[in-house]
């Protein structure tokens, strides 16, 4: 029980902060609606799992990879180049102009919406950096039997999850009181944060 505690601590730690990832599930859900937002958030939730899977039970390996600064500065650079590209098309689609176009380029299906919260969060390197440590320095250093660790993990993975869609929720209920020069103003302020953080990872691989 208390691995499980520990892990639920670990994940609200971790979902009071403010990235990328939570103004696409914001934007998803004020746009499009709860399950708009819901699928983004299982496209991240995905790639938390794959992490979480290929570190676990390759720690050496992954974490040999993910030291080696080429690694860091290809990655980050992919993933500064894909929120940057987010960013844009979210301000795009606030113009007319543009909503036909961008309806032909990139239909908002439900894959579409599931790959861009995939994307975001995988070609990321801090993700895979955070479960690196998460792992490495949490579980695998303090020796804790396996039953253990995948309690630990259980607790932050679901606390993810259920902090995700309360995220979702709130920002559809939020549409409600909104009219329509507030929503479009959020919009541009969700596709400037996005770019955003794009311009801030390119920086902090490249310098």
């Amino acid at each position: 029980m208390s691995n499980l505690l520990s892990g639920i601590g670990f994940g609200l730690t971790l979902s009071i902060m403010i990235g990328p990832i939570f103004f696409a599930l914001v934007q998803a859900a004020i746009e499009k609606g709860f399950r708009a937002g819901a699928m983004v958030g299982f496209g991240v939730w995905i790639s938390d799992l794959f992490y979480i899977l290929v570190v676990y039970f390759g720690i050496s390996h992954i974490a040999s990879l993910a030291s080696n600064e080429g690694f860091k500065l290809y990655t980050g650079l992919l993933g500064s180049v894909i929120l940057i590209l987010f960013g844009i098309g979210s301000i795009a689609r606030t113009n007319k102009e543009y909503n036909k176009v961008e309806d032909i380029i990139l239909p908002p299906t439900w894959f579409s919406l599931w790959l861009k919260g995939f994307l975001i969060n995988t070609i990321n390197p801090f993700t895979i950096f955070f479960w690196i440590g998460v792992i490495s320095t949490i579980l695998i250093k303090d020796q804790s039997n396996e039953n253990n660790n995948w309690v630990f993990l259980s607790g932050i993975f679901s606390t993810i999850i259920v902090t995700d869609l309360s995220k979702v929720v709130l920002a559809k209920t939020l549409r409600m009181y909104l009219n329509s020069g507030s929503l479009k103003l959020l919009k541009y302020i969700s596709g400037i944060a996005l770019i955003c953080f794009g311009v801030g990872l390119f920086i902090r691989v490249v310098l």
